[in-house]
């Protein structure tokens, strides 16, 4: 597997190691935790619950039921947590990150092939014109 690195953002909203650490200080801050309880931890109701997968795709349908089919084109159905990291990937596409990039951050598969065959491959999907292909 590539090693990736990223520069820090500058902005510590935006620096994914500094909100990781204010996840975990927040979690440690609650009664009875320790280096082994889990980041699906929240406090409510005077105890330590968790957050399941089922809780977060339970929202993700409500959201998308109450905004609508009309607006958003998709039914409730077709959403489930890995919308949310396909909506990372879209979001960070649409800031003009490079496709290969986004691959390599986001550990999406891209089959048997090593990783810098895959980079050649998705520049040349991506960047048709650069790479020498046709529009």
């Amino acid at each position: 597997m590539d090693t990736v690195t990223q520069m820090a953002p500058g902005d510590s909203l935006l620096c994914r190691v500094r909100q990781w650490a204010a996840v975990i200080k927040q979690i440690r801050s609650y009664s009875g935790t320790t280096n082994k309880t889990q980041v699906s931890a929240v406090w409510r109701h005077g105890w330590i619950d968790h957050i399941t997968s089922k809780m977060m795709t339970n929202a993700l349908e409500a959201g998308v039921a109450a905004v609508g089919y009309e607006k958003l084109g998709i039914k409730k159905g077709e959403i489930g947590t890995h919308s949310i990291r396909s909506g990372a990937a879209m979001a960070t596409y649409l800031g003009e990150c490079p496709v290969y990039t986004i691959i390599m951050i986001g550990r999406w598969s891209g089959g048997t092939e090593d990783g810098a065959r895959r980079r050649e491959k998705v520049f040349w999907v991506a960047n048709p014109v650069q790479a020498g292909g046709e529009r």
